[in-house]
């Protein structure tokens, strides 16, 4: 009875949110109507969403922008993300997004960067957007994860966010989603009730001094998936 209920608000709340993302044409208006809506949604759902670490958001607008590397594990992340992340932060989504009905428009509209994975230079093409965002000011949300499954645990961390760290000398700030597998896990349809947390880690910023050496990169994504196992409550794998 309660995933029935969850699926009806979502979908009545998308529908009003898909149109009038649709009819604008500015990007911030369009990410700031998700990002409203998306909170909207949780608390219609009866999803409760407690935020530890919250102050250090103020971080992002007074250091420069950020890159928020979330950990990911359920279809759930997505909603939870574009919640509770600052409205102007722009989401790292596979090509594939911009294909699919409905969510394609609403990624294109509000300025989301898409790459098609099944291109060897996409992952070139991914790092020069996520650096000219950077440049512009603009925080950049990556799921290093890449995917998520059904089994509990922290999966291999791809490189990306964490290069392109080093090469815009920005932080990475880990962000720790933990109770959306429970509600949503993969491979199901139908929520079942539960609590989410989001816990913002303290900010990583890479060395100066290191350069652009891969060991670097190697120490950002190794510090970044520690932070997030502990605050998610889940092993690394």
């Amino acid at each position: 009875l309660y995933g029935s209920y969850a699926l009806i608000v979502f979908a009545v709340a998308f529908i009003p949110l898909w149109l009038a993302v649709g009819v604008t044409r500015d990007r911030k208006r369009a990410a700031r109507l998700m990002h409203v809506a998306t909170r909207g949604m949780l608390i219609a759902a009866g999803i409760p969403v407690r935020v530890e670490g919250g102050e250090q958001l103020a971080g992002a607008a007074e250091s420069g922008p950020w890159i928020f590397a979330p950990n990911h594990s359920s279809y759930l992340d997505i909603l939870v993300t574009v919640a509770f992340l600052p409205p102007d932060v722009r989401f790292v989504v596979k090509g594939e997004v911009l294909a699919m009905p409905f969510f394609g428009m609403m990624a294109r509209r509000s300025g989301q960067l898409a790459f098609d994975r099944s291109d060897p230079q996409a992952r070139i093409q991914q790092t020069a957007e996520v650096n000219a965002a950077l440049g512009r000011g603009e925080s950049v949300a990556i799921y290093p994860e890449g995917t998520f499954t059904s089994s509990v645990g922290i999966r291999p961390f791809q490189l990306g966010a964490f290069k392109a760290a080093v090469d815009s000398r920005r932080s990475i700030c880990p962000v720790a989603v933990r109770g959306a597998r429970r509600i949503l896990r993969d491979h199901t349809y139908l929520p079942r009730p539960g609590r989410v947390t989001v816990t913002f880690g303290p900010p990583i910023a890479p060395d100066p001094a290191a350069g652009d050496d891969w060991r670097e990169i190697v120490r950002l994504r190794d510090a970044t998936r520690e932070i997030i196992a502990r605050n998610s409550g889940e092993p690394l794998l």
